[in-house]
């Protein structure tokens, strides 16, 4: 679910106090469903399913959409976000809107055919959606201006031995800063600092304030990550860098019909109008 174990309590015990019904019997190693829970899943697996079909069943009842719908995490890199956009505008008469949904949602989003396409991570979660790479951006170190490693051309992950690093929470990219946790584990980093918010202004502050340094993406990203090209902060390259930031445009399996789009036109199109997309064979 991407989530700690705390919130999915909460949630838990919140709809038991709405039912009136406990659903769970909690033991020390042991959690499993009470005959309330057992019967009440079978009827949510139904409304599920239910909900699941509403999709299909707007789209039998022979209105045509209005707009041809992207889906993007509001952190995407809006160099590949607006390409995506103007490429599909260029290859269609039709209105191509932006959805922002959280990352997990996504593929589910176009598996149901609520969104036409989407900038995904590919993780096992688009298993069954195709998609293409569209992008690749290196990671890249910041830190304040007058930092110690601020004078180095490149940054090797020995200067990092004793320093804590900050992440930002893994949800809702668990795969991505999983494996980047890892990477860095692998090369003797061992000192983390977690900050809860996404908000890339937060992760400047935090680098001001705690004199930490953080794995951002390169500015090439544009949007929010350009808050590093400031005097204050400094921006190093890893000697060896870690496992690239992988951006893919995934689409729906009935997008290319209902909307009489070629996604190979799509992609051509955003490999001519972005520059990361050249860094894709590596």
């Amino acid at each position: 679910m991407h989530l700690t174990p705390a919130p999915v309590s909460r949630a838990v015990r919140a709809l038991e106090t709405e039912l009136g019904v406990d659903l769970f019997i909690r033991e020390h190693h042991d959690v499993r469903l009470t005959a309330a829970g057992l019967a009440l899943c079978e009827r949510a697996a139904e409304v599920v399913r239910h909900a699941d079909s509403l999709g299909d069943y707007a789209r039998s009842l022979g209105y045509e959409a209005l707009a041809i719908t992207v889906g993007a995490f509001h952190l995407s890199p809006p160099t590949v976000l607006d390409r995506t956009v103007d490429a599909l505008r260029d290859l269609t008469t039709s209105n191509v809107e932006v959805q922002l949904v959280e990352p997990d949602q996504l593929p589910r989003r176009l598996a149901a055919g609520t969104l036409d396409f989407a900038l995904v991570n590919p993780t096992s979660d688009c298993a069954g959606l195709p998609y293409q790479q569209v992008a690749v951006f290196d990671y890249v170190l910041v830190m304040r201006g007058d930092d110690p490693l601020a004078a180095r051309d490149h940054i090797d992950w020995g200067d990092l031995a004793r320093r804590e690093v900050t992440l930002p929470p893994d949800t809702p990219f668990p795969s991505v800063l999983n494996n980047l946790h890892h990477f860095m584990v692998c090369h003797s980093v061992t000192r983390f600092d977690r900050i809860d918010s996404l908000d890339v202004a937060a992760m400047a502050s935090r680098i001001r304030t705690h004199r930490t340094v953080i794995p951002s993406l390169s500015l090439e990203a544009g949007g929010p990550w350009r808050v590093f090209d400031d005097p204050a902060f400094a921006v190093r390259p890893f000697g060896e860098p870690p496992p690239p930031y992988v951006l893919s445009l995934a689409w729906s399996p009935r997008a290319p019909q209902r909307w009489g789009i070629d996604p190979g036109d799509i992609l051509a199109a955003i490999a001519g109008r972005n520059p990361a997309y050249n860094h894709a064979d590596r």
